[in-house]
């Protein structure tokens, strides 16, 4: 049958009714049409499905997954979609997204999270670890090592901070001597009695199980005498021909001293003492070379001569920066290409200098040592970092962010910076307040942005509009356009 374009119409907004003015269910009803199902199976859009088999159906785009449960009819879910991994070429393996792993490279660890992104993407950061020594530590491990210059132990915690950085401190450790029942740091020396009479100078090394060591090598333990000696003591005894012999403590690193017969025979008084002819009085010093060395000798009178090695002149060291000397020991500062370096006279007879910049940091022209803070506004961002020395021989140092507030003090309220609030002022008026902080909680307020009408004594913001009257009494219309400068312009009001 045919027909004109009325009949032809028609047929369209019959069409049209048919799904537009069905009722949802039936249409619900359609799209999940099933043939049959019984106790055997199901069937659906012609095919056979056994009780538990399943299969996958179209539905408004997405694509179920159903099951076949015999008289109890089929149930559909969502198919779920397969899941995003990452490969990790070094690795060979492949990960889940959000899954964290270890990837080892260039003899380091790193920490590596699959990110996915619908492209596998992994993202992979060394800043978490501390590598040192040929290990890996992961944040808040703890590990020793000797110290770079010193004879001592250090006990090192890796911090991270998103650049690997670690620090440590001395290793507070004690040696504990059994016989005498006492104990001692790392680095103490003590005299220790052995075998009756002889002494050995012992030192506590510690070395993470307390370890000492003692030595003779600085002692003369002279078994004639049955005496130990420091170097440079001296004393006197007869050789085997009963010759008066004069003895020094050399010690040499081997115990070593050297005994030579007493040629200038010295006499004590009770009011002086005469050596080589020369009469000394009760306390008086003078010089007498010994084996090459000199000693300086005092007179006790009926006590007795003693004489000691005479102290060499103290040894220095010239800083031609510092244009001045120091002594042994000495440490001081240096200033050098715009940077302090932290210098100390070592000596070793060359009057040698050591310095080091590792124990400072050095951020926007200034110079901080280990423990300072400092604030600096952050590079990208526009809030302010508190940052601390750490030095750790490498001049690092770690910042934060700032949490800093601002107290309005009229108001009892107070707020973070880059934070904005109404406040009142004389009055009627309100004014549009920020929280800057800059280290001193400072606020700034302004009425560029408000409309502060002195005629209704309102506070208006931009875009407000309100009516009032001028002096002729008309009724103007008035709006908001604040302009940076609290404007507003007003026009007869049209009704």
């Amino acid at each position: 049958m045919t027909g004109g374009p009325l009949g032809t119409a028609l047929t369209v907004a019959l069409l049209a009714c048919t799904v537009q003015c069905m009722p949802k269910h039936r249409r619900h009803a359609q799209e999940h049409s099933v043939s049959s199902v019984s106790q055997d199976g199901c069937v659906e859009s012609g095919q056979l499905y056994g009780v538990g088999e399943q299969w996958e159906r179209s539905y408004l785009g997405s694509t179920l997954l159903c099951t076949c449960h015999g008289v109890s009819g089929i149930k559909c879910k969502s198919k779920p979609e397969a899941e995003e991994t990452c490969y990790d070429k070094v690795n060979a393996r492949s990960y889940r997204v959000g899954e964290t792993y270890e990837r080892p490279k260039d003899g380091m660890i790193w920490d590596c999270t699959c990110i996915g992104s619908g492209r596998g993407r992994i993202s992979c950061t060394i800043g978490n670890r501390c590598h040192e020594g040929g290990h890996s530590y992961k944040i808040g491990d703890t590990w020793r090592r000797p110290h770079d210059t010193e004879d001592y132990m250090l006990e090192c915690v890796c911090l991270g901070n998103g650049k690997g950085e670690w620090t440590c401190k001395p290793v507070v450790e004690r040696c504990y001597d059994n016989a005498a029942g006492t104990s001692y740091m790392v680095g103490e020396t003590w005299e220790k009695p052995y075998q009756d009479w002889m002494i050995v100078d012992c030192t506590c090394l510690g070395e993470g199980s307390g370890r000492i060591t003692c030595t003779s090598r600085n002692r003369c333990n002279d078994q004639d005498t049955h005496t130990s000696y420091r170097i440079g003591d001296t004393w006197s005894k007869t050789d085997s021909r009963g010759h008066l012999l004069q003895c020094l403590c050399t010690g040499n690193g081997r115990g070593e001293w050297k005994c030579t017969r007493h040629a200038s025979l010295h006499t004590a008084y009770l009011d002086g003492c005469v050596e080589s002819g020369q009469l000394y009085g009760i306390g008086e010093q003078w010089e007498r070379s010994f084996l090459g060395s000199t000693l300086l000798c005092t007179c006790h009178g009926v006590s007795g001569i003693k004489c000691k090695p005479k102290p060499e002149a103290e040894e220095t060291c010239y800083d031609r920066v510092n244009a001045r000397s120091y002594r042994v020991g000495e440490t001081y500062e240096r200033p050098k290409d715009g940077m302090i370096w932290d210098c100390t006279c070592i000596g070793s007879g060359r009057g040698r200098i050591s310095c080091t910049i590792g124990n400072r940091c050095h951020e926007g022209g200034h110079s901080y040592k280990i423990g300072d803070t400092w604030r600096r506004p952050h590079d990208t961002e526009d809030y302010m970092l508190e940052c601390v020395c750490l030095g750790n021989g490498k001049g690092e140092w770690t910042c934060k962010p700032v949490v800093e507030r601002c107290y309005d003090n009229a108001a009892g309220t107070s707020y973070m910076v880059g934070e904005t609030w109404e406040k009142p002022y004389q009055d009627w008026m309100i004014v549009d307040c920020t929280c800057l902080g800059e280290g001193s909680g400072h606020i700034t307020c302004t009425s560029r942005n408000r409309c502060n009408d002195q005629d209704t004594r309102t506070s208006y913001r931009i875009g407000d509009t309100w009516s009032e009257t001028d002096f002729r009494g008309h009724v103007i219309q008035c709006l908001c356009t604040g302009n940076g400068r609290g404007e507003w312009i007003c026009g007869t009001a049209h009704h």
